[in-house]
C-alpha cells in the first residue's frame, strides 16, 4: 500500500523513459506491505528486493514498512538512516556498510535464511 503521495514516472534502471516505476518525494511517501511471519528473523525465510535513485540519503528515510506508526519488535522495515541502510526489525537489524550513490540505481536486497539476515546492495552482502 501506498503512503502519502508517491508519483507515477517513466525512469527506470533499465532504460530511461521505457517503464513505470513510482516517484518519492522523501515527504511522507512509503510503501507499506503487511505484517507476515516470512520477514520475522528466525521465522522462515524471504527476500524484499527493489531498485533505488535515491536523490538524497540524509535523514530518516522509511523506504518499506509494516508499520505506519511507532515501531514495535513485530515491525519490519528498510530505511535510509544518515546514508545507511538498515533492515529488519526494532530489536534485530542488519544495516549496510556502503552508501548509496545519489542519481544513480541501485538495486537493494534484503534476504532472510532462518535466524541471519543479510543486506545486499547491487548484489554485493553488506557487512556491518
Amino acid at each position: 500500500t501506498f503512503a502519502g503521495s508517491p508519483k507515477v514516472a517513466t525512469q527506470n534502471p533499465f532504460q530511461v523513459n521505457t517503464g513505470i516505476s513510482y516517484y518519492f518525494d522523501g515527504t511522507g511517501d512509503y510503501l507499506s506491505i503487511a505484517s507476515s511471519v516470512a520477514l520475522t528473523i528466525g521465522q522462515s525465510s524471504a527476500t524484499v528486493e527493489f531498485w533505488i535513485y535515491p536523490t538524497s540519503v540524509s535523514g530518516y528515510q522509511r523506504l518499506i514498512t509494516t508499520s505506519i506508526g511507532a515501531f514495535t519488535s513485530a515491525d519490519f522495515v528498510i530505511r535510509f538512516n544518515n546514508g545507511t541502510f538498515i533492515a529488519g526489525h526494532a530489536t534485530n537489524s542488519v544495516s549496510s556498510s556502503t552508501v548509496p550513490v545519489i542519481n544513480q540505481w541501485s538495486h537493494i536486497a534484503w534476504v532472510g535464511v532462518g535466524g541471519t539476515a543479510y543486506i545486499y546492495v547491487n548484489g554485493i552482502q553488506q557487512t556491518w
